[in-house]
């Protein structure tokens, strides 16, 4: 993944066994976040995350949360337990993370509208840094 390239192309199910790419999203700013259940900074972080959403979403933001190696169980109770908003997806083979070359979690890519790698965020990323990155997408 190469940050001013497009963004490579994602696969994969939602927690309602939808199937989901990234070229759905086309034309709308995306933020892809990869995480698990038992990373820290992935848990102190998605509330940011969605509250960035809910502010942003009807300009046109969404973010897709990539859970990777947990069970649909467990992404199903995280996502209810803190009211998540936005659509969270299964990677339970670590396939899309491949191609974002995430090696660990949390790591968070931000796309324009029209497809292109704009910012990467790799480990933990506070609240403002986020923001910033977020704003700067419109």
């Amino acid at each position: 993944m190469k940050i001013g390239a497009p963004a490579p192309e994602i696969s994969t199910l939602d927690l309602q066994d939808k199937k989901v790419k990234l070229a759905d999203y086309r034309g709308k700013s995306i933020v892809i976040r990869f995480w698990s259940s038992t990373c820290k900074a992935c848990i102190d972080e998605m509330p940011a995350l969605d509250t960035l959403y809910r502010k942003y979403k009807e300009k046109g933001l969404t973010v897709l949360a990539v859970n990777i190696g947990d069970s649909r169980e467990t992404s199903e109770r995280f996502v209810r337990e803190r009211n998540i908003a936005f659509p969270v997806l299964l990677d339970p083979v670590a396939i899309p993370a491949g191609k974002y070359g995430v090696r660990a979690v949390p790591a968070t890519f931000l796309i324009d509208r029209e497809g292109i790698a704009k910012k990467a965020f790799l480990g933990e990323t506070s609240k403002e840094a986020f923001e910033k990155a977020v704003s700067d997408l419109f």
